[in-house]
């Protein structure tokens, strides 16, 4: 049974979907600048089940067919064909009628690399929705997903589900993480996240700009040539959770925890403080330096 809906409060603006044109193309920043669902429901378990066949196909196959578009109409989502600086690509949008908080999606038809960006605190954290669109034009990842409700607002208290989605399991960024580790063991997962350095417990903390983890205590060997590669290219410190600092290490992450249950070691949480995230939107060379550094992202 589909949990309560939670309505949230306070918002002035109406849902204003982007331009579509007669082919079914779209402006993708423009999707962007939509305001968040006026409300969050907690995915079932047979939807979610349904959802990860759908992210299967797409990840593992580039030609959809007419089938696929109608399987997302089913559950509320618009199916949007247009180009991203050369390469086709399709975006899940929620339906208005279906603005839940599921979220929103964009997927490169080539086929081939399996990296997938994700961005689950796009209201809270800022600049992090923009940031992960810019590392998307100019990386090789497959697909880029973003949260289309704030995290703060809770669901059911009674299941201890929040729409949080970096924090819950039931919801369409675990299954697609899911997806992507039962295809392969070589697919990554990249979070991207924004915090405030004056709030930070610790002066390591406070004193970094970059922090990176792999939502363990252990980190990997690929994690530690992350940290060593956007290290030369930050102009300020990037640190290792927890080599270099005890916080912000991604431990209660879900989709982190959902990876490794498949012994997939694809999981990389990147922390951005106010600053760094400010630079990457407007340095290109650091941006580019960025994206020669995750793992399956340079082209």
């Amino acid at each position: 049974m589909r949990a309560a809906a939670i309505f949230l409060t306070g918002l002035s603006m109406l849902y204003a979907p982007p331009k579509v044109d007669a082919a079914g193309a779209c402006s993708v920043p423009a999707l962007l600048t939509m305001p968040p669902c006026e409300r969050y429901l907690i995915p079932t378990d047979r939807e979610l089940l349904q959802v990860r066949k759908l992210f299967t196909v797409m990840l593992s196959n580039a030609n959809y067919g007419e089938a696929l578009p109608k399987q997302w109409a089913s559950l509320g989502f618009d199916w949007l064909s247009t180009e991203l600086d050369g390469d086709v690509i399709v975006v899940l949008k929620e339906q208005p009628s279906r603005c839940e908080g599921r979220g929103l999606f964009m997927f490169r038809t080539a086929g081939g690399n399996r990296t997938l960006l994700q961005i689950p605190h796009r209201f809270h954290d800022r600049h992090t929705a923009e940031i992960g669109l810019r590392l998307m034009r100019l990386g090789d990842f497959r697909g880029l997903a973003w949260n289309t409700v704030p995290r703060h607002f809770e669901g059911n208290d009674a299941e201890g589900v929040s729409a949080d989605l970096a924090h819950s399991d039931k919801n369409y960024f675990a299954v697609l993480a899911e997806a992507a580790a039962l295809i392969s063991a070589d697919s990554q997962v990249v979070q991207l996240h924004g915090y405030d350095a004056k709030k930070r417990r610790t002066e390591s903390g406070r004193n970094s700009d970059v922090i990176i983890s792999n939502g363990t205590r252990h980190p990997s060997r690929s994690v530690h040539e992350l940290n060593t590669c956007l290290d030369s290219v930050f102009n300020g410190p990037v640190r290792l959770f927890p080599r270099d600092v005890r916080e912000l290490g991604a431990t209660t992450n879900q989709v982190g925890s959902r990876l490794r249950h498949y012994t997939q070691q694809g999981f990389v949480h990147i922390e951005l403080n106010a600053k760094a995230r400010k630079e990457l939107l407007t340095n290109d060379t650091l941006l580019a330096g960025m994206v020669s550094c995750i793992p399956g992202a340079g082209r």
